[in-house]
């Protein structure tokens, strides 16, 4: 059998299509257009999709209802739960007030239908992660068949070829096929479709004017007949397929201006495909991972077939790595989203950010240095619409500064749903900008972080100054308050209300705004602005955490309310991951994993694939090796495909995910690749660990050039079999750390370098000054 890299995904059957979403596709993306192509014998699909092509959402003016404030928070004072929870939702539904966010619109398909003769062996789809290119390749009779599809960075076109590959000429068959194309229901303003010369054009319009796409046939020898419907292909000795989308320009100059580009193209698919190669490899090989695996011939189904057991192998985790790491930078031009750039459903909704778990996943921990640039597209978007920010915090809290939602709507940061759970989560704020100052900690960058993420810091500040209340114990109260997707133990009116959202002093509420306070006092130090007396001062009347007969962590503060072990979500567990605010806290720390722990065991259920990875996170901040690696198993074996997509729940019906419809979530895969590098590289305030967990498959190996919270570059290999490790970091700062390394290491080379219970403490690094660890 051929071996493989973990730089490849390997299958060795079609994907099968599931109605409208296409979950074990092939995928490719260029940043900013995503293909998935099905890889079948007789025929193929390919979807296409981009970034800026968006539907389905609804707007309108952001109603005022800020003026029943006062009556929701004296009917939570009168103990009227359950009216107090649904007063401001009922006002907005009363105004006629009821946005909902634009998902991904598919653009279009692409319909080959081949001719083939003989029986059928040696299939095999493969993603190869480091050029981004997509091959399809099988003997059919006597003649071995190839199909390579990829996308270029600096043209925005897809090249699909088609050829016979057999080595020997003699009596090799020709290329037949026919191509159609197709468009989805939800384009249909306007449309255009037209067949003309081994052109295709389409064009419909949206809420940015046209969009569409040109598509053009060419072959070696043989002859293309246009019709109607289709494109007819006959005799050929290979087939190259070009298209190119286009979004905001008028059809007729899109449709001229790429024909022209594709007549002007010079040379075949292998020039085109080795230059776009080159610029995908650069940003793939920025930070890479290579575990030693016992064999590396395994297809993907195999790999994920290991994890049944409860275990990780180094096949796996290096795939799962590498394929997170490949999805970020296929769909890394705008904001990343569950569905990436590869939606295939027009009606799902799936293709939404939601602040309070996509941003975590995907910017929260040291893979986010895979292109820290990518945090600063969000800020990019919430300067550009501020005056929304303000919008929604004066016109539901009456208040100052900037309410950060949860979800928004396209083409602006207004709130992007009404409901409960989306208006009382007010700590989304706080979150979103502690992970904007991780970015000025990773990148040490002070012009950007005194410029836009300090100004940005102190307008969410303004909002939380208005909302926080002294209570007549003298400490700060948030009402109303959710704790991101949980429900309260509570019964309301005799029952417990699964669907109630709204509490007081959600844990989640105090964990990010006094993180929120701790990165003010820092950063205005960094910048030498004021301001510090106020900030420290509001600290001390937050409320002290609480903690559980049980030793759990409460998720509600100094109220009546009950945390519900058996609901959805992970927010408190936020001060271990994405915050990390109980980091150096012992008891807190214990306190919040065992809460996460008894959630994840009660309420595996409940749990969405990006809840259980956010715990496993928490955990793995914990120290807990044997749970992270239990629920990374548990990911790969019920909730993803052979293609290596994490899907949004179980498919497969076992009870430990909630189960869902197939749906893919990409933020999910992006989000396994951060949690294999938290488990090799954590880093906090002072802190740098070194392979805190003993994961099976992390034995031995090397990870590369990983950027840290603690703005510097690490580069690791190890084996942990020998006992050997060589560590290598460079700081952008000056600064003084301890460094905790792994268990087996006894001792260092470097005598200077005083290990004590496996820790080195106050190492002074020198800014741009390589130190060097090495047992």
């Amino acid at each position: 059998m051929k071996k493989f890299s973990c730089d490849n995904i390997v299958a060795y059957k079609p994907a099968s299509f599931s109605g409208s979403l296409w979950n074990e596709a092939s995928l490719t993306g260029n940043g900013k257009i995503g293909a998935m192509i099905r890889g079948g014998i007789a025929e193929d699909g390919i979807i296409l999709n981009h970034i800026d092509l968006r539907h389905g959402g609804h707007t309108g003016v952001l109603q005022d209802v800020s003026d029943k404030l006062k009556e929701v928070r004296k009917l939570y004072a009168d103990n009227k739960i359950l009216e107090a929870g649904t007063l401001l939702e009922k006002e907005f539904q009363k105004k006629n007030c009821n946005p909902k966010p634009d998902t991904l619109l598919p653009l279009c398909e692409l319909k080959l239908n081949f001719e083939v003769s003989g029986a059928v062996r040696d299939y095999r789809r493969i993603t190869n992660m480091a050029t981004s290119e997509l091959k399809t390749s099988f003997v059919a009779g006597d003649m071995e068949w190839e199909r390579s599809l990829i996308l270029s960075r600096s043209s925005d076109i897809m090249a699909f070829e088609v050829k016979n590959a057999t080595k020997t000429a003699v009596g090799a068959q020709k290329v037949n096929l026919s191509l159609s194309f197709s468009h989805f229901a939800t384009a249909t303003l306007g449309t255009t479709v037209k067949y003309e010369g081994g052109f295709i054009y389409f064009a419909s319009k949206g809420v940015s004017g046209d969009f569409g796409v040109v598509v053009k046939v060419q072959t070696v020898g043989g002859n293309a007949t246009t019709t109607a419907d289709e494109i007819y292909v006959k005799g050929a000795d290979s087939v190259l397929i070009l298209a190119k989308p286009f979004i905001g320009e008028a059809r007729d100059v899109a449709f001229r201006t790429i024909r022209e580009e594709f007549l002007n193209l010079k040379g075949g698919y292998s020039k085109f495909a080795l230059t776009a190669a080159t610029a995908h490899k650069k940003l793939y090989d920025k930070v890479s991972l290579n575990l030693k695996a016992n064999d590396d011939e395994d297809d993907m189904q195999s790999v994920l077939k290991t994890a049944l057991s409860g275990e990780t192998s180094a096949n796996l985790l290096n795939r799962l790595f590498n394929f997170g790491k490949y999805l970020a930078v296929c769909g890394g031009e705008g904001l990343l989203t569950p569905a990436g750039i590869w939606q295939s459903n027009p009606n799902a909704e799936n293709g939404n950010l939601k602040l309070s778990k996509n941003m975590p996943l995907i910017y929260g921990s040291v893979m986010a240095s895979l292109n820290e640039d990518y945090i600063l597209k969000l800020l990019d978007e919430y300067e550009k619409y501020s005056g929304d920010l303000k919008k929604n915090a004066l016109r539901v809290y009456s208040a100052s500064g900037y309410f950060v939602t949860d979800e928004f709507q396209s083409g602006s940061v207004l709130i992007g749903r009404t409901d409960s759970k989306t208006i009382h989560f007010v700590a989304v704020g706080a979150i979103v900008v502690n992970l904007f100052y991780n970015y000025y900690k990773i990148s040490g960058d002070a012009k950007i972080l005194k410029s836009r993420i300090f100004p940005f810091m102190k307008d969410v500040f303004a909002f939380y100054s208005d909302l926080l209340k002294l209570g007549g114990d003298g400490y700060y109260q948030t009402v109303p308050s959710v704790s991101g997707d949980s429900v309260i133990g509570n019964a309301i009116g005799g029952k417990v209300r699964a669907d109630f959202h709204f509490a007081s002093n959600s844990a989640i509420d105090f964990i990010a705004i006094k993180e929120l306070l701790n990165n003010l006092i820092e950063a205005s130090q960094v910048i030498n602005v004021s301001g510090e007396a106020v900030w420290r001062d509001m600290l001390s009347r937050f409320p002290e955490f609480e903690v559980a007969g049980d030793g759990a962590l409460k998720e509600y503060i100094r109220t009546p309310f009950i945390t519900n072990e058996k609901t959805q979500g992970f927010c408190l567990g936020y001060g271990l991951f994405p915050i990390k605010n109980f980091i150096g806290d012992e008891a807190l720390e214990n306190a919040s994993a065992v809460a996460v722990s008894k959630r994840i065991l009660t309420a595996g259920a409940f749990q969405e694939t990006q809840d259980i990875l956010i715990a496993a996170e928490q955990l793995a901040h914990a120290g807990d090796a044997e749970k992270t690696q239990e629920l990374i198993a548990r990911i790969a074996s019920f909730a993803m495909t052979d293609t290596g997509v994490c899907l949004a729940g179980d498919f497969v019906g076992n009870g430990l995910i909630k189960k869902s419809e197939p749906s893919p979530d990409f933020i999910a895969n992006i989000g396994l690749s951060n949690l294999i590098a938290d488990s090799i590289i954590q880093s906090a305030k002072g802190k740098l660990k070194i392979l805190p967990l003993g994961i099976s498959g992390l034995e031995v190996g090397e990870i590369s050039n990983v950027a840290t919270t603690i703005g510097a570059l690490v580069t690791a290999n190890w084996d942990a079999n020998k006992g050997k490790l060589y560590v290598k970091i460079t700081p952008k700062a000056s600064q003084k750390i301890d460094i905790y390394l792994p268990n087996f290491v006894k001792k260092v080379k470097d005598k200077t370098q005083n290990l004590e219970n496996g820790v080195i403490k106050n190492v002074a690094l020198i800014a741009s000054k390589t130190y060097i660890i090495e047992a």
